[in-house]
């Protein structure tokens, strides 16, 4: 899981599409998205006390989603993530 964190601006980036999917999934909005030299898509998260308790749920495999809402949000980011890149 790559995790890039910007404590200046408040943000973190995340390349890891399940981890963020989850958090979409629970009520985590996506403030927007960049894609790096290799064409790799990084979303950008607000890093704040509810932000770190899903990670931290996810991490300790206790994180639990509504199937299709977490279904809905992978779809929802591989848009994202293949829209761009084809279009």
């Amino acid at each position: 899981m790559e995790i890039k964190h910007n404590p200046i601006e408040d943000y973190v980036e995340i390349r890891d599409l399940g981890l963020a999917s989850a958090l979409v999934a629970v009520g985590c909005p996506v403030i927007t998205h960049k894609r790096d030299e290799r064409g790799r898509v990084y979303f950008v998260f607000n890093d704040n006390q509810d932000f770190r308790a899903v990670v931290n749920a996810w991490n300790e495999q206790e994180l639990e989603v509504n199937a299709r809402i977490y279904f809905g949000t992978i779809k929802q980011l591989k848009d994202i993530i293949y829209g761009e890149r084809f279009s």
